[in-house]
């Protein structure tokens, strides 16, 4: 039963934004649900349900936000902050609990990305609005609109990081990524999405890695200079340009840039600003209009819908210091898993990547399992040596899984 719902789970967390019912948001509450009731079913089993430390302030975290929400109710901004928390906690917890059930995750993963790329072709083929029907927000509208194909998220962008958290799990096998890689560039046209995986060409020890990147992102940039000069181009184009032209001025004025980097200054300095005082989930709209200086600035920062495009910058701005400490516990994780990983997480979150993404919550639950491990060698080596025995099996099954999982002493 447990790990038939730990399928059920990790499928879900693998397709956060196919819409089972409408539920007016892009992220579907899907593996919130999954994972919650996945986390009863361990606990009720024999085994029972074992949290780590970090788990644990996860959830003193949530209590938190749920403070935060019930003095801000009856606002829906304030529902749907807390559901974020809620679900990353859930997720992060399930996923753990998941990931010792499922014997084939990186195989699961990898037909996952095949069938995303597959989507997004037969969009570019057939039709760009093809998927619409099952994407929470009708974006899709915009068809190829200059920008790249959706495939089953509900914009270019969601489909790009999408991809690259894929990737990410996927790399923890040692697998090799150069296809979610083709697919961002080709398919999703992302420019968001083509700078986040800048970190994989400084890895000194993946040069093959690093030369095939470079010549794919030359090559994208080459197709995408060409395509500026026959027919205008699109976003990825647009922003090359003004790069490559070193007008920043112009740059700054993009809407989409704008909006990204003038919601990442503002909540991030919100901490400096204001001692670390938590501001909550109603107020940005109210702090945008406020900032003179920086609403001038940046003219297009969407405080009128109450959505900060950063997820680190929404915890910042919302939790104030405490979510500064939730984010050095969550990254201290992900450290686990390597240098490469933790810089490609950092800069996916850095942008509008919420930490209610499942697959964020995922990774995070990888390096939880990597430390663990880690520390778990640690201490049998130390039984073993002090009193000539085995350690204890609390101490040397960390996971059930016959699959070598993780390798957490990768060093990229």
């Amino acid at each position: 039963m447990v790990r038939a719902w730990a399928y059920l789970f990790v499928v879900s967390c693998l397709f956060p934004y196919v819409e089972i019912y409408n539920f007016g948001t892009d992220l579907q509450p899907t593996a919130l649900i999954f994972g919650a009731i996945l986390v009863v079913l361990a606990y009720m089993s024999q085994e029972g349900l074992s949290l780590s430390w970090v788990e644990w302030l996860f959830i003193l975290v949530t209590f938190f936000a749920f403070i935060l929400m019930l003095l801000e109710l009856p606002d829906p901004l304030a529902v749907r902050g807390f559901v974020t928390y809620l679900s990353f906690s859930i997720v992060v917890i399930a996923s753990k609990v998941a990931i010792g059930y499922i014997r084939n995750l990186v195989g699961i993963v990898s037909v996952c990305g095949i069938l995303y790329a597959l989507c997004g072709v037969i969009q570019i083929i057939v039709d760009p609005n093809l998927f619409v029907a099952i994407v929470p927000i009708d974006r899709s509208a915009y068809g190829l609109g200059g920008r790249g194909v959706e495939s089953l998220t509900p914009e270019p962008t969601f489909f790009a990081f999408h991809l690259i958290l894929l990737s990410l799990v996927r790399y923890q096998y040692g697998r090799k990524t150069y296809g979610e890689m083709l697919a961002v560039v080709f398919l999703s046209k992302s420019a968001s999405g083509a700078a986040t995986l800048m970190p994989l060409l400084f890895s000194a020890r993946h040069r093959r890695v690093a030369l095939a990147i470079s010549a794919v992102i030359a090559v994208g940039l080459l197709a995408s200079a060409l395509t500026l000069a026959l027919k205008g181009g699109g976003r990825v184009e647009h922003v090359a340009e003004l790069v490559a032209s070193s007008d920043m001025q112009s740059l700054l004025k993009d809407q989409s840039v704008n909006d990204r980097v003038g919601s990442i200054v503002l909540s991030v300095t919100s901490v400096i600003f204001d001692a670390g005082y938590p501001h909550g989930f109603v107020s940005w709209r109210r702090y945008v209009e406020q900032s003179d200086w920086y609403y001038s600035t940046f003219p297009y920062v969407s405080g009128f819908h109450g959505r900060i495009h950063s997820g680190i910058g929404a915890v910042l701005f919302e939790c104030g210091l405490i979510g500064l400490l939730f984010l050095v516990a969550i990254f201290a994780q992900i450290r686990e898993l390597g240098f490469i990983t933790f810089s490609v997480a950092f800069l996916l979150l850095l942008q509008s990547t919420p930490l209610a993404q499942p697959m964020f919550a995922l990774i995070v639950a990888m390096g939880i399992i990597a430390k663990e491990r880690r520390l778990s060698f640690g201490w049998s080596a130390i039984w073993k040596k002090s009193s000539g025995r085995q350690a204890p099996i609390h101490q040397r099954r960390v996971f059930r899984t016959a699959e070598p999982l993780l390798n957490p002493w990768r060093v990229d």
